[in-house]
């Protein structure tokens, strides 16, 4: 088990099989997460860079970017991404706290129970949850949401523009 507790760190790969703590007073310029490694994020703890190639991940501070290739991310309560990506099938996403941006460049899954606050869809992805998103921008056809965003803009080569499960219940009954 690694853990940095306060100060920067530079570039950090977890490439083996274990566990890493970025403390609450802890920066990572540049974090690349692979194989069967556990990393947890803590509240008051920033990564600017974070590379994910298998493995979990538990956040509960702040991501300024992400790529994400495979494996598990949770993103808590607290947590807060600037920009998500997903690059590949393998990418499975909690969000449970707040995305700024997040973008799917290929098929994977997406839980919304948090907000995302603008979402480009590259893929066809099936985006599932009770959370709240702004702006989905569709330029995929084969895209699924549980809920409606509050706005949605496809492209206008898609020729199957995406379905909503759910429609939102009306407050003020």
């Amino acid at each position: 088990k690694v853990v940095y507790e306060n100060g920067t760190k530079a570039e950090y790969t977890a490439a083996e099989a274990g566990e890493l703590v970025v403390g609450k007073d802890c920066r990572v310029e540049n974090l690349k997460v692979d194989a069967d490694t556990a990393v947890t994020i803590q509240e008051g703890a920033t990564v600017d860079l974070l590379e994910q190639e298998g493995g979990q991940l538990k956040n509960s501070g702040t991501i300024k970017e992400m790529e994400q290739w495979s494996g598990d991310f949770e993103n808590g309560e607290k947590g807060k991404v600037d920009l998500y990506t997903a690059k590949h099938g393998n990418a499975a996403v909690t969000n449970d706290g707040t995305v700024t941006k997040a973008v799917i460049e290929e098929s994977s899954r997406y839980r919304n129970n948090g907000t995302t606050d603008e979402m480009v869809i590259n893929a066809r992805v099936d985006i599932t949850g009770e959370g709240k998103i702004g702006v989905a921008r569709v330029n995929a056809n084969g895209v699924t949401f549980d809920y409606e965003p509050e706005t949605v803009y496809v492209d206008d080569y898609v020729t199957d523009p995406p379905e909503f499960d759910h429609e939102w219940e009306d407050d003020d009954n």
